[in-house]
């Protein structure tokens, strides 16, 4: 599918279901059995019937089209791939499995606009995302963060690291408490965070939210955020640095 056709499918994702017109259809309906009764008026009523069809399949068709789900995996495997020309590295010079981590991005968001919605497996889907990318080579780990916009398909704010394996001291999960400063400068206070932090010896890290129940509150208050891909991420990280730290 061309990237414009995709980007207005998920622009329709966070749209409204569009609603079918009964009560217009319902007086169409009855107008075309009025005029059915009629030997001069039959065609009319014919006319009415098919246009009332004609209006249905339209509104299926929307409705299709609003429940389509965005390509979220196909974006991660894209900009997966243009990181690491970027960071100069060769696909083949990858060892193990690349991980991707995404939490909602609410607040300085570049410009961006927030969508979100609860799918009918009553989980949360957001744009635009914090994103995190993670490639391991034979020595080192290579990490990947910027804000990306769902609906353009562009990376904002993109920042590359890398950490030698035996440069890593401290790989952890913990509830933290974070503040984040709004578009307006005002600054709000999560208490329940919980970060994946990676420390070196040298005092550089990275830092990654995972979830917090106050992302749910201020994204309607109702639903889960995915954390499979992120559960999954840290899983992965500690096996492969248990693995190389072993050697």
């Amino acid at each position: 599918m061309e990237d414009a056709k995709k980007r207005e499918a998920i622009v329709n994702y966070f749209k409204s279901a569009p609603k079918i017109p009964t009560k217009f259809l319902s007086i169409c309906i009855i107008c075309a059995f009025i005029l059915y009764c009629s030997e001069e008026t039959k065609m009319w009523a014919y006319g009415l019937w098919a246009f009332v069809i004609l209006m249905l399949i339209i509104w299926i068709y929307s409705l299709w089209r609003f429940q389509h789900r965005p390509w979220l995996n196909d974006d991660i495997n894209i900009l997966s791939k243009q990181v690491l020309d970027k960071v100069g590295i060769d696909q083949s010079e990858i060892v193990g499995e690349p991980i991707s981590i995404i939490a909602p991005r609410i607040y300085n968001r570049a410009g961006t606009s927030l969508l979100y919605k609860k799918g009918e497996d009553d989980y949360l889907r957001y744009t635009p995302i914090n994103v995190t990318l993670i490639h391991f080579t034979e020595h080192q780990l290579l990490s990947y963060q910027a804000i990306f916009d769902l609906t353009t398909g562009k990376t904002l704010s993109p920042r590359t690291d890398e950490f030698f394996y035996n440069d890593i001291i401290s790989v952890s999960t913990a509830i933290e408490s974070h503040t984040v400063k709004t578009d307006n400068g005002a600054e709000i206070q999560y208490n329940q965070a919980e970060t994946f932090k990676l420390v070196t010896s040298g005092g550089t890290s990275l830092q990654v939210i995972l979830k917090d129940p106050k992302l749910i509150a201020e994204l309607g208050g109702s639903g889960e955020l995915p954390q499979t891909r992120s559960e999954k991420a840290v899983q992965i990280i500690r096996r492969m640095l248990r693995d190389k730290k072993s050697k």
